[in-house]
């Protein structure tokens, strides 16, 4: 797993994970807008990098770099997380361990209960599909991904991670992600978290996660956005989304 750091290590530290199958260069727009105030790591999960192919075994091993890397590199300094839907999985396993002291945790769309097994049959093998069409630069599947998933823009490094991603990357993913269940009694002290999701029908999973967190946790603030689905500001608005995430973290 490369590990990316932008901006002065003297500065405030945030650590900016991605969500499934989002390419780096969809964090550029993030990254440029703190990189001047903030030092920013991004960590590339396996299979994600498109420099390199990378099998993605589980979130224990990806965990163990990233506490070792930011212990070497930063001792005992507190960070922020900022985490777009699957890397609010990986945020809440760091917050859960304890190695690294975290201020701030903003999640958006980020699945934290366990899902039922034909839940995780039935998500895994629709990725596998619109994985292997996007391998073969299915037309029509691609048009999805433009107006859904990904900009215009960084469509060419999407389909480089869909072509560099193994099928085996995708249901350790998937199996990792939907037998997740974020703890009801994490160690004190805890950070502020921000749970921010969308109002459209596939945004109920998240709705349901900010309950959960509410119900168990102090320091919650809870944000619904009208009208929005799943990560569509962060992917199509970045430059708005992004005053929104500065305003949190001042």
């Amino acid at each position: 797993m490369r590990i990316l750091k932008y901006g002065n290590s003297n500065n405030k530290k945030v650590i900016l994970i991605h969500g499934f199958q989002m390419c780096i260069e969809s964090l550029k727009t993030y990254i440029d807008s703190l990189k001047d105030n903030y030092c920013v790591i991004v960590p590339i999960l396996p299979a994600h990098d498109i420099e390199q192919k990378e099998e993605f075994i589980n979130f224990d091993i990806c965990l163990e770099e990233i506490e070792e890397y930011y212990s070497n590199k930063f001792n005992n300094d507190i960070c922020s997380i900022i985490a777009f839907s699957m890397g609010g999985v990986f945020a809440s396993m760091l917050w859960e361990r304890k190695k690294i002291k975290i201020d701030k945790l903003i999640m958006e769309s980020s699945p934290l209960l366990k899902w039922n097994k034909l839940i995780i049959k039935m998500m895994t093998k629709q990725y596998l599909r619109l994985t292997k069409a996007a391998r073969n630069r299915n037309d029509k599947i691609i048009n999805q991904a433009i107006n859904s998933i990904v900009l215009k823009e960084n469509l060419n490094s999407f389909l480089i991670l869909m072509d560099n991603m193994s099928n085996q990357s995708i249901i350790n993913y998937l199996n990792e992600v939907g037998n997740y269940n974020l703890s009801k009694t994490i160690e004190e002290p805890n950070p502020d978290i921000y749970y921010i999701y969308g109002s459209k029908i596939q945004e109920t999973i998240f709705k349901k996660v900010a309950k959960y967190i509410i119900k168990h946790y102090k320091n919650v603030h809870i944000e619904c956005l009208e009208n929005k689905g799943h990560c569509e500001d962060i992917i199509f608005h970045p430059k708005e989304k992004v005053k929104e995430l500065l305003r949190i973290l001042q």
